[in-house]
């Protein structure tokens, strides 16, 4: 997947650079298949890690997500159990504390 997107990158780039005023380098100004190894190399291990940090992000985004959800069903409740509730609020701050830290370390 990685290099898929390195690839797609890639080409957005050489396209839209124009636009922008900007020419690209000759030797990199050419289809994905004839890019320098290097070069590929470098964009597929870029696609890696942000991929990466995206899988990070949106799993601590669905466990607060799931948290909140967790949470917010005693309230439809007619009685609510304090002990679970209270859990379920910590469990919300886990996980926000989880998308800080995340978010502090990109």
């Amino acid at each position: 997947m990685s290099e898929e997107l390195a690839k797609k990158f890639h080409e957005t780039y050489e396209r839209l650079a124009p636009d922008f005023g900007y020419k690209t380098r000759d030797a990199s100004a050419v289809p994905w298949e004839d890019v320098p190894e290097a070069n590929k190399n470098l964009m597929i291990a870029v696609c890696a890690e942000l991929e990466s940090q995206n899988a990070t992000l949106l799993t601590n985004v669905g466990e607060l997500v799931e948290a909140v959800k967790q949470c917010q069903a005693p309230l439809l409740e007619s009685s609510i159990d304090e002990d679970i509730w209270l859990k379920q609020v910590q469990a919300v701050d886990t996980a926000i504390a989880k998308l800080k830290q995340e978010e502090e370390t990109t």
